[in-house]
């Protein structure tokens, strides 16, 4: 079972059901800080799925601390822009089809 990190404020619902539909166990947070502070704590997570810019934290940061707490998990960025961080490995700009995240999470899952 593949542990999914997924920072989104506004429009979890659909990709929390795709990803599940799959097998994922899906770690969903609307909230950036409860993230932020839930992966300094150490939370474990096979990749990180991140939205840019939430409107409670920076989505840096907690790109940023995944980064820091778990150098080999990849962290895909999600935004309305190409804003790509320094802290994320692919950035995928909104809105996505939920088979084209599936593929890209997929691909950088065989990477780990």
């Amino acid at each position: 079972m593949v542990y999914i990190l997924f920072v989104e404020d506004e429009f979890g619902d659909s990709t929390v059901e795709a990803l599940e539909d799959i097998g994922h166990l899906v770690l969903f947070y609307q909230d950036g800080r409860s993230a932020y502070n839930d992966v300094k704590d150490g939370l474990r997570y096979d990749l990180a799925l991140i939205d840019f810019s939430l409107t409670d934290f920076n989505g840096e940061a907690v790109m940023r601390m995944s980064k820091e707490t778990n150098p080999r998990i990849p962290v895909i960025s999600l935004s309305t822009y190409y804003i790509k961080s320094k802290y994320s490995d692919v950035h995928l700009t909104k809105p996505i089809l939920p088979s084209e995240l599936i593929e890209i999470i997929n691909l950088h899952l065989q990477k780990v």
